[in-house]
């Protein structure tokens, strides 16, 4: 199902490739196993955008207090289904690592050893959207503050743009750290803080081959993203020219139809199964190969390969 790995280190672009062909290769896995928690959570998500029309939006909540109860339970319930559902997408994604990196046999093995890892990886989740939103509130403070005592126009829009490539930095450095925590978690019995030291070890100096392979998966995934959502805009526009534009959007009146965002429902399960996979696979390959660089483990591999053929 899984090949070897090629033992040996590889460039950007090699990993990403290789990452694409396996997952063209065992794409009918990858559905049968994302299909059902993806389905629903897309349909908790149709039901709390349908109770959020239907019962705010007509009132409901003033005018029918029993009315209103059940809408609110409606959206309660359809939370905790979404959660729930998106929480299995996402373990039974990064069980690929595991197989992708040959750590496990077979998908069940590897969906078992991640289950076990489940509170280290909620643990570490939890703590790096808290040092994100620290550093978000941050950014936005260097932003507002020379906005309020400084009055050069020119000063200002100099600061913004700074904040923004920031911003853009800090973005691009949390999905890379994120998503080689998420892997070492799964493929490593560590504790959380062991984990978040031992990212940094791997990414300190490798940071720029780091960058340049997470903004190529990012443009690559963007695109293939585009080819799913473009279809939606055209017939949202298409929508909004039928309803007038003139006397309804730029008013602020024009609401998204709900056979709309059924069909968007539709198109976000499609890239859950179809484009989130290969950023676990392409970041479970280049973690193999931080190790391969940092730690030789292709040299342990060809060792243990070469001593099954003496013996």
């Amino acid at each position: 199902m899984f090949q070897p790995l090629t033992q040996s280190p590889q460039s950007v672009g090699d990993i990403i490739s290789q990452a694409l062909r396996v997952y063209r290769t065992n794409i009918k896995l990858v559905l049968q196993k994302l299909i059902a928690p993806v389905l629903c959570a897309s349909a908790a998500a149709l039901a709390i955008q349908w109770c959020m029309s239907a019962g705010i939006k007509s009132d409901v909540l003033t005018k029918d207090a029993s009315k209103g109860i059940f809408f609110a339970i409606a959206i309660f319930v359809s939370i905790i289904i979404f959660l729930i559902s998106s929480w299995i997408v996402l373990i039974r994604q990064l069980a690929f690592v595991r197989l992708i990196t040959n750590l496990s046999p077979d998908y069940s093995s590897a969906l078992g050893f991640v289950w076990k890892r489940a509170w280290s990886i909620i643990g570490l989740y939890a703590f790096l959207m808290g040092f994100f939103f620290f550093v978000f509130f941050f950014i936005i403070a260097l932003a507002v503050v020379p906005a309020i005592f400084i009055k050069n126009t020119i000063l200002i829009t100099i600061i913004i743009f700074a904040v923004l490539a920031l911003s853009i930095l800090v973005i691009l450095l949390s999905t890379l750290f994120y998503a080689i925590a998420l892997c070492m978690a799964v493929c490593e019995n560590l504790s959380i803080g062991g984990i978040i030291s031992r990212t940094i070890q791997f990414t300190n100096k490798n940071l720029k081959r780091a960058a340049l392979f997470t903004i190529l998966l990012l443009i690559i995934q963007s695109i293939l993203g585009w080819m799913i959502y473009l279809p939606i805009g055209v017939l949202v526009l298409f929508d909004m020219f039928r309803e007038g534009i003139s006397s309804s959007v730029s008013k602020g009146t024009y609401d998204v139809p709900f056979y709309l965002k059924t069909i968007e429902q539709a198109a976000e399960s499609m890239a859950s199964m179809l484009i989130a996979p290969i950023h676990y696979f392409a970041f479970g390959l280049f973690y193999f190969d931080l190790r391969m660089r940092k730690e030789g483990i292709d040299i342990e591999g060809k060792l243990k390969t070469l001593e099954e053929q003496i013996s």
